[in-house]
């Protein structure tokens, strides 16, 4: 943050959109004729410009929308971003479409951007006439939570005060918000620093039980005891499952939970840049892995702190494994798996109870089996963009379809009931996948969720883990590489209305020391998001076996969320594993086109 900026909710450039319909039928006043309906997504391609959206029948004729945009030439619609591949008109509609305008900026024009000065600030740039003043009704002022703004500077320490009435541009240039703080929000000291005495905070930990709720409840509890007694007489935090004891929503300010859980609420919630920015705390969405600071973007602003992350991973059996492996490396793609796990079953022809590799399907499972193999395939159930907070599936595109289609087989000859690698489904818990792995009745078992630790450990004679990177494909690159993961985080509710500004602030110090202080939820399983924990040589050297066991889970660079907030798991769960892929693993695994079409029409329902 420069000196006192802060984010602000800035005024993106308004583009006026040409009235009418972009699309036409092929026959005018033509009826519905139930043919398949496609979306048509013109992408105006600049910063601020945004899109617009038109549903259309197959065959349906796609029209050339001249777009307008000030200080610029529209040169034409492409099918890429970068304007190389140009669309052909006419054309008529066969499949989802998105189209890139092209631009050209006048003679005498010059580009002017706004730098609002602050992390996940959105961006506005605009094309002005050279030798004229800014367009004062499409520059937003940046107001912030906390701060007062003082105006646009011509340079980025704020010192070159620049007037948008007076001042003429006479060549590209950029313009920097400034800010200072507002006296009247929190009490501060002379450097600016917020004053704290005897600031009481409650953190609410709610709703994550089965995604290691119990063990976080411990840790962060101690973790408050350091702080308090590093704060002592300053700062008192208080670490709760309990909802009444403390006001309910009104007293309830910062809340840890499941992240797509706060996400579907976010705009209840203050975005991180709001809350650290006016408590005075440096820091950036890079000091987070990828997918937890992904996973907590909601329409471009980062709503929640990510705390740690639980993924899936795979267990087997030692002896098994020496006995088919030999001194083979571990499978590093899925052939070398099916090819491991068919000759188990041959080699254990002779125990009827043998499965080559199980998991569970109680309701915390029902999307693993088939999750994994379909983000590993480039194939997700749904695609959710942080930036646009819009979901899609693009299953229905014919190279995608084959991925998907692909990606239900491997899924199916892992766990279906005649699958070809003699895999299974062990039943609704945990328990079940872990006897028969150490009994020898599996050779391997995808476990799920955290708890297990104590139970490999105490069998690590006998039992091992490996991660599941490029295991459900044969494909290489970052897609192959995937493993699905679910994150929690801590996100601070703008209603608590018993809560007031100075402990909003204290907040915010709290959640800090807590992120780089979480360390110690590895020791239970639970996987740190912050980037410098995970490279501190307490992690990194840690003795403790947890914490070695849970490093070989996956590198955390690999760790892929399933984003969004419009009940994301309940998609996944509900509609493609509960009602598709359980019922098409018990049987005889036929029909996986027409089982992934039928899947296609479904999620399209849910969606939109």
């Amino acid at each position: 943050m420069r000196g006192a900026v802060k984010r602000i909710s800035a005024l993106l450039l308004s583009v006026a959109m040409a009235a009418g319909i972009l699309y036409m039928a092929s026959g005018c006043g033509e009826a519905d004729t139930g043919a398949e309906r496609y979306t048509i997504v013109y992408d105006l391609n600049y910063e601020g410009g945004g899109e617009r959206r038109v549903t259309a029948q197959e065959g349906a004729k796609i029209v050339d929308w001249q777009a307008p945009r000030d200080g610029y030439d529209f040169t034409g619609w492409y099918t890429d971003a970068q304007a190389s591949q140009k669309f052909s008109f006419p054309s008529t509609v066969s499949s989802d479409l998105t189209l890139y305008a092209s631009w050209k900026q006048k003679e005498g024009y010059v580009t002017v951007n706004f730098d609002y000065g602050y992390h996940d600030s959105p961006s506005l740039s605009m094309s002005v006439e050279k030798g004229k003043t800014i367009p004062q009704e499409y520059v937003e002022d940046g107001e912030r939570l906390g701060m007062t703004f003082e105006g646009w500077y011509s340079d980025e320490q704020c010192t070159q005060k620049w007037d948008l009435q007076q001042d003429a541009v006479s060549a590209d240039m950029t313009l920097y918000a400034g800010y200072s703080y507002d006296p009247s929000f929190v009490p501060r000291d002379e450097q600016g620093n917020v004053i704290y005495e005897d600031v009481k905070v409650v953190v609410w930990v709610n709703g994550i039980g089965d995604v290691g709720g119990n063990a976080a409840l411990s840790v962060m509890q101690d973790i408050a005891a350091q702080f308090n007694a590093e704060h002592e007489g300053e700062i008192e935090v208080t670490v709760t499952s309990a909802y009444n004891d403390y006001g309910g929503q009104a007293g309830l300010l910062s809340r840890v939970q499941r992240t797509n859980a706060s996400n579907y609420d976010s705009h209840n919630f203050y975005t991180v840049a709001d809350v650290y920015d006016v408590a005075g705390i440096e820091w950036s969405p890079d000091d987070y892995v990828f997918a937890g600071r992904k996973e907590s973007t909601v329409s471009g602003e980062m709503m929640s702190v990510p705390l740690y992350a639980t993924v899936p991973y795979i267990a087997y059996n030692k002896e098994l494994m020496n006995k088919y492996n030999v001194d083979a490396p571990l499978p590093s793609n899925y052939s070398e798996l099916s090819a491991l796990l068919q000759k188990a079953v041959q080699g254990e022809s002779g125990n009827a109870g043998f499965r080559s590799i199980v998991t569970n399907n109680g309701w915390s499972f029902k999307e693993w089996p088939s999750m994994v193999s379909f983000v590993q395939n480039d194939a997700e159930y749904v695609k959710y963009s942080p930036d646009s907070g819009e979901y899609a599936s693009d299953w229905n595109q014919d190279a995608v379809q084959l991925r998907a289609q692909e990606a239900l087989q491997i899924a199916y000859d892992l766990f279906g009931a005649e699958g070809k690698n003699g895999g299974g489904i062990s039943g609704g818990t945990i328990g079940g996948s872990y006897d028969l792995l150490l009994s020898g009745d599996a050779l391997m078992s995808v476990f799920t969720l955290v708890g297990m630790e104590d139970r490999l450990l105490a069998n690590s004679d006998r039992l091992a883990v490996m991660p599941l990177s490029n295991l459900f494909t044969d494909s290489e690159g970052e897609s192959a590489r995937r493993i699905p993961a679910h994150t929690i985080s801590l996100s601070y509710y703008r209603y608590a209305s018993a809560v007031s500004n100075t402990q909003l602030c204290a907040a915010a110090l709290f959640t800090d020391y807590l992120s780089s202080h979480s360390y110690k939820l590895a020791e239970y399983g639970l996987i740190p998001m912050r980037k410098s924990v995970l490279e501190s040589d307490e992690y990194v050297n840690s003795a403790n076996p947890t914490v070695n066991l849970i490093k070989q889970y996956g590198d955390p660079d690999d760790f892929f969320t399933i984003d969004g907030y419009k009940y994301a798991k309940e998609i996944v769960n509900k509609v493609c594993a509960e009602k598709y892929l359980l019922p098409f693993l018990e049987t005889d695994g036929k029909g996986v086109a027409e089982t992934i079409e039928s899947w296609t029409r479904s999620i399209q329902t849910k969606i939109y």
